[in-house]
């Protein structure tokens, strides 16, 4: 009884007639008296960064399944047809697909679906739809990445739920996984964000003018998209 009285009273963070309960119990009160859970050192809530993993995992097996249930209607053959051939070296497409007001769309349209022919061999409707796909996961990745590591912290908490939200939304789901144009844009638009970002760099300047005027040329959407931001831009810097 000795040796371990002795060692016992040896222990540091206990002192005699103090049990460890008594030790552990202001720490157990604090526990219970604030279930809420304790924020990340970077001020983000434990359950956001959960949330918005299962939301992308979630808009990722929505996007890739059923991969043979596939529109494939005029606009999705032309554009197959275009692609294909230019991925294969057969014919160049100069312009792209005609609107609805005959009106010839610029040949980057195109030249995006025969770079994705070309380097991942896309060349059935279902391969290039899942290609499409593809993309705007990473798009979703990258936010999510621009979310932490750029965006500063006051803002990271709106942009991790605008990631949530385009990950699950049906509408986004069903347009990125079709053969259309437009369908590639959120892929450009979060590197078009990033660069505004870092648009007090050279290259992030460089690449904010570059992305927006090459989404433009693939889409109308993107001229508006650009337009908008450099708008908002101007509005805001007074």
């Amino acid at each position: 009884m000795a040796f371990i009285r002795e060692r016992y009273y040896r222990l540091p963070h206990l002192r005699p007639g103090r049990s460890a309960l008594a030790h552990t119990a202001p720490r157990a009160e604090r526990i219970m008296s604030d279930p809420t859970p304790e924020p990340r050192s970077d001020g983000l809530p434990r359950w956001l960064g959960v949330l918005v993993f299962a939301c992308v995992a979630a808009g990722a097996a929505l996007r890739f399944a059923w991969p043979g249930d596939v529109e494939f209607k005029g606009d999705e053959r032309w554009m197959l047809e275009r692609a294909t051939a230019m991925a294969r070296q057969e014919a160049w497409s100069w312009s792209g697909m005609e609107s609805s007001a005959v009106v010839q769309n610029p040949g980057a349209s195109v030249w995006a679906f025969a770079g994705l022919s070309r380097v991942f061999g896309l060349e059935t409707p279902p391969e290039l739809s899942m290609g499409v796909a593809a993309c705007g996961l990473l798009a979703l990745l990258l936010a999510a990445w621009v979310a932490l590591r750029v965006v500063a912290p006051g803002e990271r908490e709106a942009w991790l739920w605008g990631v949530a939200l385009a990950a699950v939304t049906p509408t986004a789901v069903v347009l990125q996984r079709k053969i259309w144009a437009q369908s590639l844009l959120p892929l450009a638009a979060v590197a078009l964000w990033w660069c505004w970002l870092r648009r007090d760099r050279w290259s992030g300047a460089l690449g904010w003018g570059a992305l927006a005027m090459l989404m433009g040329q693939g889409h109308m959407t993107g001229f508006v998209l650009a337009a908008a931001l450099a708008g908002w831009t101007r509005w805001r810097s007074g």
